[in-house]
C-alpha cells in the first residue's frame, strides 16, 4: 500500500507542475491565503465590453481545462471583474457574464460542474488604478481561484 502511495503522490505532483507550466504561457498564477488564483487578462482573452472568449483563446481555455481536469481534488471559483468605466449595473453584468462564458468553455473541457462556481464583482475589487489606461486593463479580468474540494 505504501509504494502505491508513493506513486500517487508522485503523480499528483506531475499533474500540478504540468498545470503550472501550461497556465504560465497565458496566465499569472499566484498563491493566496485562499488559494492558487489563476489570472485571465481580459485584454487577451475578450475584446472590450464583450462577454465572450475571443476564438483564439477558447482553444487555450480548453487547454487549461484540460490542465485542471488533472487536479480533481481542486474546485474552481470564477470570478469575473472590470474596470470602472461605465455604470456599476453594466459592469456588474458584464464581469458575471465574463465568467459564465470561461466556466461554460472549461465544462466542454471536461471540468464537472459540480466542482465550479462563478461570482460577478463588477468594478468593486481592483487590482490597479483605474484612472490610467494600464491599470483599467489590469482590473479587466476572469480569476479563477483553485480551493480545496470539501471532503
Amino acid at each position: 500500500a505504501g509504494r502505491s502511495l508513493a506513486r500517487l503522490r508522485a503523480e499528483h505532483e506531475k499533474a500540478r507542475a504540468e498545470l503550472t507550466a501550461t497556465l504560465s504561457r497565458l496566465t499569472q498564477v499566484r498563491e493566496e491565503p485562499r488559494g492558487v488564483v489563476v489570472t485571465l487578462p481580459g485584454n487577451i482573452f475578450f475584446n472590450v465590453n464583450k462577454a465572450d472568449v475571443k476564438p483564439a483563446m477558447q482553444m487555450q481555455l480548453t487547454k487549461i481545462a484540460k490542465a485542471l481536469a488533472a487536479v480533481p481534488d481542486q474546485n474552481l471559483l470564477i470570478e469575473g471583474h472590470t474596470d470602472s468605466v461605465g455604470s456599476n449595473e453594466y459592469n456588474q453584468s458584464l464581469s458575471e457574464s465574463r465568467a459564465q462564458s470561461v466556466q461554460t468553455i472549461l465544462l466542454a473541457g471536461g471540468i464537472a460542474a459540480e466542482r465550479m462556481d462563478i461570482k460577478g464583482y463588477g468594478e468593486s475589487k481592483p487590482i490597479a488604478d483605474n484612472d490610467t489606461p494600464s491599470g483599467q486593463a489590469q482590473n479587466r479580468r476572469v480569476e479563477i481561484v483553485l480551493v480545496p474540494a470539501k471532503q
